[in-house]
């Protein structure tokens, strides 16, 4: 028998936890370059399971994890040559905007967001998000960034500003990337808060980050926004002493109003121990 608990096939322990960003303020954009060839992860991955997390999200949510305005049609047939050099495959992507951007999602292990510029700035005018992080696509397609960020504390007066003109400024060709990082109950890539539910209770036992990426198409100018979920058990974090400690230092430096958002409201544990097998 083994000696490590079953676990979901999207997660890797032989990958390396990603703790870098954990040293930023948790309002901050943490934004660095990137080369093209990096735009898009495939190593270290089991990709046949996120595959099969959004065939089955699709299925099950329809265009609650998939919907497109008719406005994306121009930067989704971009954004095909895009992915099909990235994979170095040849993708039939056909029928409506919707079932092409699903065509090119199914090639790559991140969701794919498409944000167009309108005068209220960046607008989330499509998407196929089937692994998000507490939030749902129907609340927010088709609104600019300030409302979809209107949840985050502080995000207004910290950081509305500086995202909006980063966007509006943000060249033709220069690739970006940032992280984002929270705790979850369950080891799940789909995290859907369901309507008016109480706070997630249950232990805190998996660290999950997000990879987002950003570039800019140049005919159509959109900007696609690709997110990629991976997670970790905190008792795997454990066996990694400098690892954990950057965890703790980071849940300690957050304010109580981040901390609530962050589901680490008083009272909620966060459970560093290991499973036994087969429990």
């Amino acid at each position: 028998m083994s000696d490590n608990p079953e676990l979901p096939a999207h997660i890797n322990l032989g990958s390396v936890p990603p703790t870098a960003h954990l040293k930023a303020s948790v309002l901050s954009m943490g934004l660095k370059r990137i080369d093209e060839a990096q735009w898009l992860c495939r190593e270290g991955l089991n990709f046949d399971a996120y595959r099969a997390n959004k065939i089955d999200r699709t299925g099950e949510l329809g265009s609650k994890v998939l919907d497109t305005s008719p406005a994306c049609a121009a930067a989704v047939a971009e954004l095909r040559a895009g992915v099909e050099q990235a994979t170095e495959q040849r993708i039939d992507a056909l029928g409506s905007v919707s079932e092409q951007l699903y065509a090119l999602s199914l090639c790559v292990a991140e969701d794919l967001c498409i944000l167009l510029p309108s005068n209220a700035g960046y607008l989330l005018a499509g998407a196929h998000l089937c692994a998000p992080s507490h939030w749902r696509l129907e609340d927010k397609i088709g609104k600019s960034m300030d409302p979809i960020h209107a949840p985050v504390p502080g995000y207004d007066a910290s950081l509305a500003r500086s995202v909006n003109r980063f966007l509006d400024k943000m060249p033709e060709g220069q690739f970006i990337a940032r992280f984002n990082w929270s705790l979850d109950a369950e080891p799940t890539l789909c995290q859907r808060p369901a309507v008016g539910a109480a706070m997630q209770q249950g232990a805190l036992a998996w660290y999950r980050t997000e990879r987002q990426t950003l570039r800019r198409l140049p005919r159509s100018g959109a900007i696609v926004f690709a997110i990629l979920v991976q997670q970790w058990p905190l008792w795997h974090m454990a066996t990694r002493p400098d690892d954990q400690a950057l965890l703790l230092q980071a849940i300690e430096r957050l304010s109580p109003t981040l901390r609530a958002y962050k589901n680490l409201h008083d009272g909620r544990t966060v459970d560093w121990s290991k499973p036994s097998s087969g429990s």
